[in-house]
């Protein structure tokens, strides 16, 4: 209802330009539903990190700031590392872990972040990343029912996205969607045992190869 919605009121749309893969002006911000779907379980789950649910509430609400009216990168990049500081709280780092691991999550947002443009790219790889999670936490027998069904509700919004999201899209996730999934994939690894940091990279090797692939041309 409130990608229709999104679509129908064409409240948040991006125009092409000379680095978009799109030629037509198409709505984005499609991320507000996402986030929707993620408050309304974790809200109601006991077992949920506060922490977690704060981090990504701020992140994709920047996002929706920043696809309507184009903020500044310092104010998204604060964003993207205080989030990431927030999360890691609730772990025990070394000084020089919390500092590699920050820039590391401030990496992976971006790494979505830049993949929103290409059709599907983004939502298609998140569904693999959650699917992927769930698979090897299912057989590493976690008993981690909240957070569980909380994958799954994402996987089905990524899904009902998915919908709209096919070529010829017409809606994009935004700045709003990229970075909740960013954040949210990140913050999901970490509070899985059986993902570690070797599984993650293999996962997510696409898009970071990809990643820095676009940085070192662009430098």
């Amino acid at each position: 209802l409130i990608i229709i919605l999104l679509i129908k009121t064409e409240i948040f749309n991006d125009s092409p330009n000379i680095r978009s893969s799109h030629d037509n002006i198409t709505t984005t911000s499609g991320g507000i539903a996402l986030l929707v779907s993620y408050l309304l379980h974790a809200l109601s789950s006991e077992d949920m990190s506060f922490n977690i649910i704060i981090a990504i509430s701020i992140i994709s609400i920047i996002g929706i700031f920043d696809d309507k009216y184009d903020i500044s990168k310092l104010i998204r990049f604060a964003a993207q590392f205080i989030s990431s500081m927030l999360i890691l709280s609730i772990y025990t780092f070394t000084i020089p872990e919390l500092i590699f691991l920050t820039i590391g999550i401030v990496f992976i947002i971006n790494s979505y972040n830049f993949m929103d443009g290409i059709d599907m790219l983004a939502t298609s790889h998140a569904i693999f990343l959650l699917s992927s999670f769930m698979f090897l936490s299912y057989i590493n027998n976690e008993n981690m029912l909240y957070l569980h069904e909380n994958i799954v509700i994402v996987m089905l919004s990524l899904i009902v996205f998915s919908y709209f999201n096919i070529t010829p899209a017409r809606i994009f996730l935004g700045n709003s969607g990229s970075y909740f999934l960013g954040i949210y994939i990140v913050a999901t690894a970490i509070s899985l045992n059986s993902i570690n940091f070797i599984t993650f990279l293999i996962l997510h090797s696409i898009f970071i190869v990809d990643t820095l692939y676009v940085l070192i041309y662009k430098f």
